[in-house]
């Protein structure tokens, strides 16, 4: 790691030490996934990546329509951030600056 790398992540740990939610900002390609993963797993946690994109509603933060693969029949299946939740693990929204701020209003 570098100085920068160990004083972010030192950072990050004293944050959600106090409860607080964390928002990695940097220009693409810079490693805000790979370092919120190592964060996760440095707490023994599983990190979830939940790639969204502007088109996304607020249902779609928490649920998915998917196919059953025997009978056809449409269902409801949990999104990765509600796996993270209901798992106790943590969820990386990856490119949550696309997202209108009706859909953000779901997270509140």
């Amino acid at each position: 790691h570098t100085n920068g790398t160990r004083e972010v992540l030192k950072t990050m740990l004293q944050e959600h030490g106090c409860g607080r939610d964390i928002l990695l900002v940097s220009e693409k390609g810079e490693g805000k996934t790979r370092l919120a993963a190592e964060f996760a797993s440095m707490l023994g946690y599983k990190a979830n990546l939940f790639n969204l994109y502007k088109e996304m509603s607020g249902r779609d933060l928490l649920q998915r329509r998917a196919t059953d693969p025997t009978s056809g029949d449409t269902k409801w299946e949990d999104s990765p951030l509600m796996r993270a939740a209901v798992e106790g693990n943590v969820c990386i929204l990856d490119g949550v600056e696309r997202l209108g701020g009706d859909t953000l209003a779901t997270l509140g």
